[in-house]
């Protein structure tokens, strides 16, 4: 194992393994390397383990085929299709039904309550399917997440210590620019003196102008520069006006429901049908 990491320079020799599917069950990956062929159900968590004798693994993905997406595709269709004749049988009872006196409304509650059911059982095969997938996907993401954090800090303490470099550079323009301007006084007033003695109009003495840092720092590997923006704390907000205010719609409703009268707000009743299993 390598102690040091060095941006740049590739470790050799490598091992590569692709990774496929294969046509005919695509729910399996075949790996293939130099140690053989391992075909992985992509429905069980596997964590693979080779050794070599030198240098890093690589491990290549190869893309699918369009026809081997299409498969693996239609292969979890067809686990959802599997209720594809209940929904619409459901679908063409709730359309017929008319509800009328209390035999017909025990069978309307039925098909709400079979709908119900069915769409658990439907939103349970979807989890089932991709459950292995965003376990992956969840996995990969988060490790990924302690990456890219470490290098959010970095960027962060980098910008802290530009920023106050740049603060510290515009401290000293203006310290500069003041002396500048002090010292055109000075000599102004030198040859208004003279000017007077002499009866003439003395020329006007502008002060030197100190330039400021560039605003944009550019390197081979990319630029920075500062932007300011606006932003804001709420110290009082007993003195906000109003059309800063944003009504609290879950205060209002638990109020509502407490039976408190809340002055600028319409109660009304809505019915819904709950349907339970």
């Amino acid at each position: 194992m390598q102690d040091e990491f060095d941006l740049g320079k590739t470790l050799k020799p490598k091992v590569t393994v692709e990774v496929e599917a294969t046509p005919d069950s695509p729910d399996v990956l075949r790996v293939e390397s130099p140690m053989g062929e391992i075909d992985v159900n992509m429905n069980q968590p596997v964590t693979p383990s080779v050794k070599v004798g030198a240098g890093p693994i690589e491990i290549r993905s190869v893309p699918l085929t369009s026809s081997q997406s299409r498969a693996l595709m239609d292969a979890q269709k067809a686990r959802i299709m599997e209720f594809d004749h209940q929904v619409v049988t459901l679908g063409e009872q709730a359309k017929g039904i008319v509800v009328r006196d209390q035999e017909s409304n025990e069978t309307a509650v039925k098909i709400g309550a079979l709908a119900t059911k069915l769409a658990k059982d439907i939103d349970g095969r979807v989890h089932e399917i991709i459950a292995p997938a965003n376990e992956f996907v969840k996995e990969v993401r988060n490790f990924g997440k302690s990456y890219i954090e470490k290098l959010t800090d970095t960027k962060a303490e980098i910008g802290k210590k530009t920023a106050n470099w740049r603060a510290l550079k515009e401290m000293e323009r203006l310290k500069a620019q003041a002396l500048a301007d002090r010292a055109a006084k000075d000599v102004q007033k030198e040859i208004n003196a003279q000017a007077g003695q002499l009866g003439i109009e003395p020329p006007k003495i502008e002060p030197a102008v100190v330039k400021k840092e560039p605003v944009i720092t550019r390197t081979e590997y990319g630029s920075a520069y500062t932007r300011v923006y606006k932003k804001f704390r709420i110290i009082n907000p007993m003195i906000l006006e109003r059309q800063y205010l944003m009504p609290d719609d879950k205060a209002i409703q638990e109020a509502i429901e407490a039976g408190i009268e809340v002055k600028g707000v319409e109660v009304y009743e809505e019915s819904k049908t709950v349907f339970r299993t």
